[in-house]
């Protein structure tokens, strides 16, 4: 019996399955099973990977989603761990010997996970989750007063602002590190749950575990197609200490090799992003709030999440969900000057796009002042003999003043 399940969900993936398989047939560890679930795909994805190779088992099913695909890979499975692989990503070759060489020396560990690449256009690519902890992990932490993510005096690494332990590798990596570009000297670990209130620690598709540990989570929900991933990892981080690699052990692709679009776009981007953005509010309310309903903390990054999804809903033209989500925002903390910002737009400018694009100008005028080396800039306005010190609490007088401009211009 082999030792690891490979499990590819897949639906109308025929332009990149390929490459996902072959990530998996390429690995140097090789004593696995590879379960490839088929969620009612209308193309010719089914008829493109039939007889690849005597290790893959296809698994058909009524377009069910993602959530229910992977379970449905698991009660197929045989091995003592599992491995999913989204079907238009794919895992270096080094991805599962490095994991299961960790849990197969470190037996009362369930969970381990590695970094991974984001390939967003052709040329372009990001380390993540590394880069999501300065990005969007702190400056989300500092707009909602916590201390977190705080590092003790005089530490600089951003991965000890999630795991608590550095600590160095042993004789089980030895296999492997001397076949790594950059090889790692430690890894990290920690329990991790109380950290996915900023975001997406870890995706499923770089993460190796224990059937044991999947099946004590509870398995995905099969009712969620989108963001059922964030709702089953935080269920898992609840209950197991995870383990991280420090290196790029699988590569998600947001496009085509060639550059194109996907024919099936990500669940979690293009025309998906709004509806994903408020699937995950709902999970993270789930995760959080529903056990510390009055967190004020955790309600703060709740209007947050509000105003990020106002945001999009204004960019795509649906005004009502816009208005709606910025109120909700507001109700919880009214200092939250974007959604305040939202408000006045909308109701001052009836054309939706038109609002969108000057929301955009104020943004981008906002970025670029926040692209100074100090946090203060000092504004002398002409012809009055005084300064001004400009913080980031008077962008809404700015654009107040930029929107009275503009309509009684026009």
């Amino acid at each position: 019996m082999p030792l690891v399940s490979v499990i590819i969900p897949t639906y109308n993936r025929k332009d990149i399955i390929l490459k996902s398989i072959n990530s998996v047939l390429n690995q140097t560890f090789t004593d696995y099973e590879l379960i490839i679930v088929d969620d009612g795909s209308t193309d010719n994805t089914l008829e493109l990977i039939n007889n690849i190779d005597p290790r893959i088992k296809i698994i058909t099913q009524k377009n069910s989603g993602v959530s229910a695909a992977r379970n449905s890979g698991v009660r197929a499975s045989q091995c003592k761990y599992i491995a999913f692989l989204d079907s238009d990503d794919e895992w270096v070759p080094l991805y599962l010997e490095s994991c299961i060489s960790f849990l197969e020396n470190h037996p009362d560990d369930s969970v381990v996970h590695t970094e991974f690449i984001w390939k967003l256009k052709k040329d372009y690519f990001e380390i993540h989750p590394y880069i999501d902890i300065p990005r969007i992990y702190i400056p989300l932490a500092r707009k909602v007063g916590s201390n977190l993510l705080d590092l003790q005096h005089g530490e600089t690494d951003h991965y000890l602002r999630i795991y608590k332990e550095k600590i160095p590798v042993g004789k089980w990596a030895e296999s492997f590190l001397n076949k790594i570009n950059n090889p790692f000297t430690h890894y990290y670990r920690g329990y991790v749950f109380d950290q996915w209130r900023w975001g997406y620690l870890m995706p499923v598709w770089s993460t190796v575990i224990t059937k044991n540990a999947f099946y004590r989570t509870g398995g995905f929900n099969n009712e969620y197609r989108r963001a059922g991933d964030y709702d089953f990892l935080t269920r898992l981080c609840k209950k197991y200490r995870v383990n991280f690699l420090p290196f790029p052990g699988a590569i998600k692709n947001e496009y085509h090799e060639s550059g194109i679009n996907l024919n099936e776009e990500h669940l979690a981007s293009g025309k998906n992003v709004l509806n994903f953005a408020i699937d995950y509010l709902e999970r993270f309310e789930t995760a959080f709030l529903k056990e510390n309903p009055n967190d004020k903390e955790l309600l703060s990054i709740k209007a947050q999440n509000q105003t990020y999804i106002s945001e999009i809903a204004l960019k795509n033209g649906q005004k009502e969900i816009a208005r709606n989500y910025s109120q909700s925002a507001l109700k919880i903390d009214p200092n939250i000057i974007r959604a305040r910002v939202i408000i006045i737009l909308l109701k001052l400018i009836p054309q939706v796009k038109f609002a969108n694009w000057i929301y955009n100008l104020f943004e981008n005028s906002k970025r670029f002042i926040n692209k100074f080396k100090y946090k203060i800039l000092i504004l002398i306005f002409k012809n009055v003999k005084f300064s001004y010190i400009f913080l980031e609490s008077d962008y809404i007088y700015i654009y107040v003043l930029m929107i009275m401009f503009i309509t009684t211009k026009g």
